[in-house]
C-alpha cells in the first residue's frame, strides 16, 4: 500500500519540496503550492484500492468551489465541452462531481499534475464571467529579442513538438536547436497569480527535465518590467527551470544563447 514516505520520497525529487503529503485514514492528501481562484490551496486525494490500483482525485473539491460562486460546469454546452477538452488533455475522468485519474507507483507525480491541471482549468470557468484586461506586448517584444538575438531562422522554432518522459508532447513557445534550449515566456497575471498558465508551464519543464537524456536547457522568461512577481511562482518554476527576468535581459540575452 503506498505510504507518505514513499510519496514524499518520490515528490520532492521529482516535483520540489512546496509538495507535501498528509495520511488520512482513508487516504492520502497532498498539499500543492497551488490555489483556486479564491486562493485557497489544492489538494489532490490518492487512494489504494484492493488490487494495489491507485486512484488520484479531487474528491469533488473542485465542484464544491465551483458551487460556492454558483457556477455549474454542466449547465451550458459550452461548458461542457470545456469539460470534456479538459479532461480528455489531461487524461482524467469525471463522474459524480468527481474528477479522478487511474495511477499506479511508476507515474503518480505525473497524474498528480495532470489533476492539478485539470482541477485549475476547471476551476477558471469563473474567469469566463469576468472582463478581463487586454494583453500586453510582452509576447511581442519577447518574439522581437528571439529574432534578434537568434538571426538564422532554421535556428528557432515556434510551437516545436518535443516529447517528455511520460510520452506527452509539448508545444514549446520557442526551441532553439543549436542550444538544445527551451524557452516559456510568462506575462505578469492579470489575477494575483495565474496558476493555470503557471501549472501548464511547471508541468512542461518538469517532464522535459526528466528526459535526462535529452538534457535540455529550460528557460522561464518572466515580465517584471513594470510589477514584480510574487514569490510563489517563481521559487515554484524554480524547481524545474532556470528563471529570467525581462527587465535584466539586456544581461542575460547573449550569455544565455552563447550568441555574440
Amino acid at each position: 500500500m503506498l505510504d507518505c514516505g514513499t510519496i514524499k520520497s518520490n515528490i520532492s525529487t521529482a516535483l520540489g519540496e512546496r509538495f507535501e503529503c498528509i495520511p488520512l485514514s482513508h487516504c492520502l492528501v497532498i498539499n500543492t503550492p497551488f490555489t483556486y481562484p479564491n486562493f485557497d490551496s489544492i489538494q489532490v486525494f490518492i487512494e489504494t484500492l484492493p488490487n494495489g490500483e491507485l486512484v488520484v482525485s479531487d474528491k469533488g473539491e473542485t465542484l464544491r468551489y465551483l458551487a460556492s460562486v454558483l457556477i455549474d460546469p454542466e449547465d451550458t454546452s459550452h461548458k461542457i465541452n470545456i469539460l470534456k477538452s479538459v479532461t480528455s488533455s489531461y487524461g482524467t475522468d469525471f463522474k459524480e462531481g468527481i474528477f479522478y485519474k487511474y495511477s499506479n507507483e511508476n507515474r503518480f507525480s505525473d497524474d498528480i499534475l495532470n489533476m492539478v491541471n485539470t482541477i485549475l482549468r476547471i476551476s477558471d470557468l469563473q474567469l469566463t464571467q469576468r472582463i478581463k484586461k487586454p494583453r500586453n506586448d510582452f509576447y511581442a517584444q519577447v518574439e522581437e529579442l528571439m529574432r534578434e538575438i537568434v538571426p538564422v531562422k532554421e535556428e528557432i522554432e515556434r510551437r516545436t513538438a518535443l516529447e517528455g518522459k511520460s510520452g506527452k508532447k509539448y508545444h514549446t513557445a520557442y526551441f532553439i536547436k543549436k542550444e538544445n534550449t527551451v524557452i516559456e515566456p510568462l506575462a505578469y497575471p492579470v489575477q494575483g497569480v495565474d496558476w493555470t498558465k503557471i501549472a501548464t508551464v511547471f508541468q512542461e519543464f518538469y517532464d522535459l527535465k526528466n528526459k535526462a537524456e535529452m538534457n535540455y536547457n529550460l528557460y522561464a522568461i518572466l515580465d517584471d518590467e513594470e510589477n514584480d512577481w510574487p514569490e510563489e511562482p517563481k521559487i515554484l518554476l524554480s524547481d524545474v527551470a532556470k528563471i529570467l527576468l525581462w527587465s535584466r535581459r539586456k544581461q542575460w540575452k547573449d550569455k544565455i544563447l552563447k550568441v555574440a
